[in-house]
């Protein structure tokens, strides 16, 4: 009787622990969805920036700023995904959501201008 008890207790206990994971993982994938943004984020190292193990030509690390959706801003550029956004202004930029950002003059999705 005491080794069926141990069994028991011992598959409830791997149970438990399988379901955890499995739980751990579907939070992990909600946060993902809520972000819209499904790579790793920004990483600012010393004196360099980077994003999915590449450098960010031209980032500045000590005025970097990491927003969401794959957007961000140092203090001369706005940034998508690790690359430069031309023509954004960094002072103005703002992520509005759903791939969708803005300055004062233009609109992006998903670091491209709207035209028009």
């Amino acid at each position: 009787m005491k080794r069926y008890a141990i069994i028991v207790s011992f598959v409830f206990s791997a149970l438990c622990v399988f379901g955890q994971e499995r739980h751990e993982s579907h939070r992990c994938y909600e946060k993902y969805e809520v972000s819209r943004h499904h790579r790793p984020a920004y990483f600012v190292s010393g004196n360099e920036v980077f994003f999915q193990g590449q450098t960010v030509k031209g980032a500045s690390a000590l005025s970097f700023d990491i927003l969401h959706d794959g957007y961000a801003k140092d203090y001369s550029n706005a940034y998508y995904c690790g690359v430069k956004i031309n023509g954004a202004s960094s002072n103005t930029f703002k992520v509005l959501g759903y791939g969708y950002a803005k300055d004062d003059w233009n609109t992006y999705y998903w670091g491209q201008k709207i035209e028009n």
